[in-house]
């Protein structure tokens, strides 16, 4: 009985082994680890580490860790694919590093370096942010500027400590300031500086010439282990990319870098060795054409297509680039954007897709079709952000539309005081432009809307623009340099949270509305971009 009973007893141990080796294979885990150094080459004060999928910000973090104090952190992950790492530093800038987890890779391991703050050369107004508002951007107070050159604030604590940011010691971006006990993690790639105070009156002294002004040579800087190479080469090339990308969408990127980078990526499809490589590429050429208003030919289309089908998981990089491909390939794959609708893993890319086929079955009058993907988009991809816009567009209940009349409005004019609106514009054919100083599109949109200003304006063309940006003051500072925009101007207390952003629809910039002089409206966004805004008011203005 005694034997029997330990056989029994063995079996079960024996049938626990091996179902826990069954589950390790079945369950696998990657592990991904690194070490953090910052621009001086030692470990940051404080840093941390979101791990997303390839195309979510970092706010849609899969996992966060914090570092070590010595910089180094663990990640643990248990399926393979495309990831990101997002890496935020006390007084350095966030960095992006895309992630290509195979089957293979039990583990990774990489040094990353990182790139001190882009100081501002010229301090003008510094603004300050903290707990005693709950860090409400609507209540940043400016600091109080003093003959040596610091910056002081003061307020009234209820508690032992404060906790505060500054705005204006690097574009358009919160960081901690120089007076700090500790530092705090903001959860969006920033830090917040913690300062311990007695409850009541305190002060916060700000001094620009304390701040650390390392320039590390070829910073940021990733390197991964021998056997992931390839992940290094990425990094580079997404690098190389996202310069170039930023530039262009603020309208500082030369042609010929442009050129030169375009020319190098398609050598890379055509002739790399590296499939990953050639695949990162395709995307970010795609991208990069895209930006600067450039066609995929058909020949680079297929070329791609050949690297990456339609169930590709890497068009999910940069999900729009399915769409852009489908629609250069329609004569070649008319069913290639249905492909990637039913086809690809990555959700984004198949919401996108279905979308560019709504807007041909838009295009070709077919109501009832566009109806029906509506539907489908909200039921199944209607929690996907980035295609909250598109939705918009597609839904049949849309106020803004073809035909119908343009919302009722009333705003008051930059400058003047005066009052225009729907009322007062009628018999007018007019543009409504909704825009901001930092909106890097709208900015592109500058030299298409002087050329239509200045040849239809005495035909009774008019423009209003209504601005989006901080204050009043960022439309006169930027109308004082290349682009005058010499026409009717207003500005949207509360921005995007306004009634007239709701009324309008508008959830991005640019945003344009054409109104005919009957108050209807004429044409939107996409018929009014680039060359297209011409197009379409010459037919209204040439022979009206």
């Amino acid at each position: 009985m005694q034997i029997q009973r330990m056989g029994l007893l063995g079996l079960i141990l024996l049938l626990m082994f091996i179902s826990g080796k069954v589950f390790s294979i079945v369950t696998p885990e990657y592990m991904i680890s690194g070490q953090i150094f910052g621009a001086d080459g030692k470990a940051p004060i404080l840093s941390h580490v979101h791990l997303t999928v390839i195309n979510e910000t970092y706010r849609n973090q899969v996992q966060l860790v914090k570092a070590n104090p010595d910089g180094q952190f663990v990640m643990k992950i248990k399926n393979a694919g495309l990831y990101n790492l997002w890496i935020g530093a006390v007084n350095h800038e966030s960095l992006r590093i895309p992630m290509v987890v195979t089957k293979n890779d039990q583990k990774i391991t990489l040094k990353i370096n990182l790139k001190q703050l882009p100081l501002k050369n010229t301090l003008d107004e510094i603004r300050i942010l903290g707990d005693w508002y709950n860090f409400d951007n609507r209540k940043m107070e400016i600091m109080q500027r003093n003959d040596d050159g610091s910056y002081l604030y003061k307020g009234n604590a209820n508690s032992n400590a404060v906790t505060y940011q500054l705005m204006g010691v690097v574009d358009d971006q919160l960081v901690p300031g120089t007076m700090a006990d500790a530092y705090d993690y903001d959860n969006n790639l920033g830090y917040r500086s913690i300062l311990k105070v007695k409850p009541g009156p305190f002060e916060i002294i700000f001094k620009p010439s304390s701040l650390p002004r390392i320039v590390g040579k070829d910073l940021p800087k990733v390197s991964f282990d021998k056997t992931h190479v390839q992940l290094e080469q990425i990094f580079n090339l997404t690098k190389q990319y996202e310069q170039k990308a930023a530039e262009s969408k603020n309208g500082l990127a030369s042609t010929s870098d442009l050129d030169e980078l375009n020319i190098a990526l398609e050598k890379d499809i055509h002739n790399g060795k590296n499939l990953l490589i050639r695949q990162f590429s395709a995307v970010y050429l795609i991208e990069l054409l895209s930006l600067n208003r450039k066609p995929v030919h058909s020949d680079l289309g297929l070329d791609i297509i050949n690297i990456m089908p339609a169930n590709s998981a890497f068009w999910g990089i940069e999900p729009n680039t399915a769409v852009i491909v489908g629609y250069s390939l329609l004569n070649e794959f008319p069913d290639l954007l249905k492909q990637f609708s039913e086809l690809n893993p990555d959700p984004k890319v198949r919401a996108k897709a279905l979308i560019a086929i709504a807007n041909q079955a838009k295009s070709s009058g077919d109501a009832q079709k566009v109806n029906q993907i509506y539907t489908e988009l909200v039921k199944d991809y209607g929690s996907i952000k980035e295609i909250q816009y598109e939705l918009s567009m597609l839904n049949p209940n849309r106020r803004i539309d073809k035909d119908k009349p343009v919302p009722v409005f009333s705003v008051k004019l930059l400058g003047s005081g005066e009052t225009v609106s729907n009322q007062s514009l009628l018999g007018k054919y007019y543009l409504l432009d909704f825009w901001a100083t930092w909106c890097g599109r709208c900015r592109k949109e500058m030299s298409f809307l002087h050329d239509a200003y200045e040849k239809y304006h005495e035909k009774g063309f008019e423009i209003l623009s209504l601005s989006l940006d901080d204050k009043p003051a960022d439309v006169d500072k930027f109308r004082n340099g290349q682009w005058k925009m010499p026409w009717l101007h207003s500005f949207v207390e509360e921005g995007f949270d306004s009634q007239l952003m709701r009324d309008f629809e508008a959830k991005g910039l640019p945003k344009m509305i054409f109104i005919g002089p009957d108050g209807k409206i004429i044409a939107s966004d996409w018929d009014l971009q680039a060359q297209n805004l011409e197009k379409t008011i010459s037919k209204y203005l040439e022979n009206p």
